[in-house]
């Protein structure tokens, strides 16, 4: 797991930001497996926006850790944004 603050950063920033980032570690092709082939490379990213929802810092990072699980389970190489829902 990787943490990227953003400091000031609004959340419609911070999420596009991320689907950003997203895109460019997708379409990375250098990687390859162990016959040289080329490997795809995916992220599953979570967003949290303190103080919108997030209070502390410890809150921040669950929150982000949420999100980003959420994502996996929604089928990976993708963008949440936390919500309380």
């Amino acid at each position: 797991e990787l943490v990227i603050l953003l400091p000031g950063t609004p959340e419609f920033e911070a999420v596009h930001t991320a689907e950003r980032l997203r895109r460019v570690i997708q379409q990375h092709r250098s990687f390859r497996d162990g016959r040289g082939n080329p490997r795809e490379i995916t992220v599953s990213v979570g967003v949290a926006v303190y103080p919108d929802t997030a209070k502390t810092g410890d809150q921040l990072f669950s929150q982000a850790d949420e999100a980003m699980y959420r994502a996996k389970q929604r089928g990976k190489n993708q963008v949440v944004l936390f919500s309380n829902s």
